[in-house]
């Protein structure tokens, strides 16, 4: 075993950082380019698969019959947003010098409510389109990379949505009429900042859950991948991937001879202890995102996306290297995450290939939501937690892999790490008293939540 020390702190831990790069493990060949353009073949080549799309999905979520022409037209350039059609300079505008200016303030409104309608036929298709790729047994469809164009072309939807709501608020005249219809515009949505029950969408667990029983581990579980993302919100197709954190771990059998352990955690009371091949990566955002701040993600998290719009760092959804080196990590070994589902749904809008291997039975998730709630004791309901207090924080500190006086990081190695310890400490647990998967009746194998592969369905 080797110990190597990170080379620089968290918050500026980053792809284009040559050791950090040897650290992860993914395959990147170098850094992000200095000045990094994306390119928009993908989007150009991907929106004309809507012909196929047609055959097998002629309605969206609300039952509303899709014009499969329509988004085959996108013109991917100038995206979705009415902006620029009413000439508002969307990068050009300084939020902090505007003030009450009534055409101004009309013509944002107006720009506004035309992206609220587009994003409401768009993301109506978006809902639809995941339940029919991984329905299309006959595959109809051979890429989900359709859903993935619209999703990129969406997140810079809500990005100008964000700042629309904020030039008419800032533009506002000072006797507006409020029941005028372009000032009660704004009001028809929630904003794509919202980020209302962000921490229960990470821990959700009310309700009929028996369906994550399928994410429960076997007892033949060992070599896992953990991994945790950080997000600017909890919608897959509204908001970005800003941090990844993954490592693996052994969680039976003592780990293979000439790993390497990285100490790159966050804070000093996090030791690797089981866990090698530790990853941080850092992305970006889009400059018009990291425009506006998003409070909520910055106290949460430390991470300021005001400061990921600048040329280091790279929107991750517009790297297909760093992609394609993720997948990889998530397809050599079973993945797991707390509440899995979460990372799954940003994963397949994000990362080219993830859906068709997901579908083609080359992905294993894992979840320790469910091992919380179904195995463990100490998860024990209170009025705060009707149904047993699941969060990872709480899971890890009732496993002993997060002092009791330590609250969740929310940073993805730290995260995946007390979870993966947690879970080790866990299976143990399970073992010594022959519960669980090693219950008479357990669950043999890896477990885990995998599809079938097309030929095992014939």
């Amino acid at each position: 075993m080797s110990a190597t020390s990170p080379s620089s702190s968290p918050s500026d831990a980053r792809l284009d950082d040559d050791s950090n790069v040897a650290q992860t493990g993914i395959g990147v060949a170098g850094p992000a380019p200095e000045h990094a353009s994306t390119s928009h073949a993908w989007l150009f080549d991907a929106l004309a698969d809507a012909g196929q799309w047609a055959t097998v999905m002629p309605q969206d979520s609300d039952g509303n019959a899709i014009d499969w022409q329509w988004f085959a037209n996108i013109d991917v350039e100038r995206g979705l947003g009415a902006a620029l059609a009413a000439d508002i300079d969307v990068l050009g505008v300084d939020l902090a010098s505007l003030h009450p200016d009534a055409a101004l303030h009309e013509a944002a409104s107006q720009a506004l409510g035309e992206d609220y309608r587009t994003r409401k036929r768009v993301e109506a298709m978006l809902k639809q389109a995941t339940t029919t790729f991984m329905r299309d047994f006959e595959r109809t469809l051979d890429s989900f990379a359709l859903a993935r164009a619209v999703a990129w072309l969406n997140r810079r939807l809500c990005d100008e949505i964000a700042w629309l709501r904020a030039v008419v608020r800032a533009t506002q005249p000072k006797a507006a009429d409020e029941s005028s219809p372009s000032h009660a515009e704004p009001r028809v949505d929630a904003p794509s900042t919202d980020h209302t029950g962000l921490n229960s969408a990470r821990s959700h667990s009310s309700g009929d859950s028996s369906w994550r029983n399928a994410y429960l581990p076997g007892r033949d579980v060992d070599t896992v991948v953990g991994v945790d993302i950080e997000t600017t919100g909890v919608q897959a197709y509204r908001d970005y991937i800003i941090d990844v954190g993954f490592e693996l771990m052994n969680l039976q059998s003592p780990s293979p001879d000439g790993h390497t352990q990285y100490a790159m955690y966050a804070d000093p009371a996090y030791a690797p202890q089981h866990a090698y091949g530790q990853a941080r990566l850092a992305f970006g955002v889009p400059r018009l995102a990291a425009t506006l701040d998003n409070e909520f993600i910055r106290e949460l998290t430390g991470i300021d996306v005001r400061e990921r719009g600048a040329a280091q760092y790279r929107p991750f959804d517009e790297w297909p290297q760093a992609q394609q080196g993720l997948l990889n990590v998530l397809m050599q070994h079973p993945y797991v995450a707390h509440n899995a589902t979460f990372e799954h749904k940003f994963f397949m809008f994000n990362i080219a290939g993830y859906a068709e291997a997901y579908r083609d039975g080359h992905i294993t998730i894992i979840d320790t939501l469910p091992m919380s709630r179904q195995w463990d004791a100490g998860s024990m309901p209170d009025d705060e937690h009707p149904y047993g207090d699941n969060r990872l924080e709480a899971y890890a500190q009732r496993m002993g892999s997060l002092p009791t006086d330590m609250g969740e990081r929310h940073l993805g190695l730290e995260d995946a790490h007390i979870m993966l310890e947690a879970m080790r400490t866990h299976l143990a647990q399970l073992k010594q008293a022959h519960e669980g998967p090693f219950a008479a009746d357990g669950s043999s194998g890896v477990g885990g939540k995998r599809c079938r592969p097309r030929s095992a369905r014939r």
